[in-house]
């Protein structure tokens, strides 16, 4: 996508801010690296142009089409580098969520951060395991309390359908401190980056 001929716009995420999940996570030790993003393409035409092509993507699980992963990827690309986003999410108002080590700083090598598709199930899956990581400093949350947590987080992140859900662990960025996972959830009228990275 050429970046002059649409913009990137952030909507309200408060409801998914708002879930114990979110809250909670993002206020415990360590967790500072935390990113929650909706946003939405304009004209909303390119936007389901865009989601159309996504969803015609077929690699749950991560068997991967080369080429069908490339769409995702640059999808991925064109949203962090766009000049409407470019620098503006933070990490402890310093290292930015969208710099790019020189390793992935050009559409052709950010094809090497590998981005796969997930369902739904697995998506909860890596959800608890994101929580259960992050709190290893703070409180203590049994499994059981875990994927309650969990549970409505997802169902509010899942809530738009259509839905896709893709997942990368390749950290782009010039400074990667501890363990990194990024989502894309693109939703039939917007779309989500939740990311973590794990200050510890």
């Amino acid at each position: 996508m050429e970046s002059n001929n649409y913009s990137i716009i952030e909507i309200d995420a408060s409801e998914l801010e708002e879930t114990y999940y979110y809250s909670t996570y993002s206020a415990l030790p360590f967790n500072r690296g935390t990113v929650l993003k909706r946003l939405s393409i304009i004209p909303q035409s390119l936007f389901e142009e865009k989601v159309k092509n996504l969803h015609n993507i077929v690699n749950i699980s991560g068997n991967t089409n080369p080429d069908k992963n490339i769409t995702i990827q640059d999808f991925a690309f064109d949203i962090l580098t766009h000049t409407d986003i470019i620098g503006k999410w933070k990490y402890l108002d310093d290292d930015s969520f969208t710099d790019m080590s020189p390793r992935f700083n050009t559409r052709e090598r950010f094809r090497d951060v590998h981005f796969w598709e997930i369902s739904a199930d697995e998506f909860a899956n890596e959800l608890e395991s994101v929580f259960q990581l992050g709190s290893c400093y703070g409180p203590n949350y049994d499994c059981k309390e875990i994927k309650t947590i969990t549970n409505d987080f997802k169902e509010k992140l899942l809530s738009h359908s259509p839905y896709k859900i893709f997942e990368t662990k390749t950290p782009w960025g010039k400074f990667f401190i501890g363990w990194f996972v990024c989502f894309v959830i693109i939703r039939n009228d917007d779309l989500i980056i939740f990311a973590a990275d794990d200050y510890d």
